[in-house]
């Protein structure tokens, strides 16, 4: 980043070049630009770098570190995992969330119509079904809805809440995929059993993967997976 885009760490006015630095100067950056001004401003810089055909360096350099971040995340220990996961990953969740210009438009327009808007729902902000009805609840205010799309993605589960709870307990270590030095590749989805180690049993099960594989969720990287456990059959 210091290398790419200089003058946009310049401009985020970073503390120390730590994870927790770094998460708090983007995030405090994007705080100032939000709601559907802000929205139909970066549509219009977007377009323009587009027909420009010039390429946003920051935002080029953070889409190729999720590679990097990639193959290092499996080996990390529990605290550095879990600074990953605080600062980090949300960061790159941020970074990495890439809208068609179109859609853009539409929304834009809908809004204008008056049929969309925005409620961040915050850390507080809670969704309840009841009564055939879907209440959102932020900031003390009230609001119920008829029909509730969750796109919200999906979230970390382990072995034993996926329903194999002989198979959770039958494992010889808690992390399953935790990765180790010296560790082929073949076995990096593999189950390892307390009686059997070598067993033929893997796991690219995504909610089960995104603890040690954060972006698990795409296409390439669920293709990728999938070869991996393929070879090593």
């Amino acid at each position: 980043m210091a290398a790419d885009d200089p003058d946009f760490l310049q401009r985020l006015a970073l503390p120390p070049f730590t994870p927790e630095g770094f998460a708090k100067a983007y995030f405090a950056m994007r705080r100032t630009r939000q709601g559907f001004d802000a929205i139909a401003q970066n549509l219009k810089d977007s377009t323009e770098d587009y027909r420009q055909r010039r390429v946003v360096m920051w935002r080029y350099t953070m889409m190729r570190a999720h590679e990097v971040f990639a193959t290092i995340v499996p080996y990390l220990d529990d605290q550095d995992l879990a600074r990953f996961q605080d600062h980090l990953a949300p960061a790159f969740a941020d970074a990495y969330g890439c809208v068609p210009h179109l859609s853009i438009l539409r929304l834009l327009a809908l809004h204008r119509a008056g049929c969309l808007d925005i409620v961040a729902l915050e850390n507080d902000g809670t969704i309840r079904y009841g009564a055939g009805r879907f209440t959102l609840e932020v900031g003390g205010e009230t609001q119920t809805f008829e029909t509730l799309i969750d796109a919200r993605g999906q979230s970390p589960a382990s072995i034993s809440e996926l329903g194999f709870s002989h198979l959770d307990s039958a494992l010889a270590r808690g992390e399953v995929l935790k990765r180790v030095n010296g560790e082929g590749e073949d076995n990096q989805f593999r189950l390892r059993l307390a009686k059997r180690s070598d067993a033929d049993i893997f796991c690219i099960s995504i909610p089960v993967m995104m603890e040690r594989y954060p972006f698990a969720q795409g296409l390439v990287a669920c293709s990728e997976a999938a070869e991996v456990v393929a070879t090593a059959l």
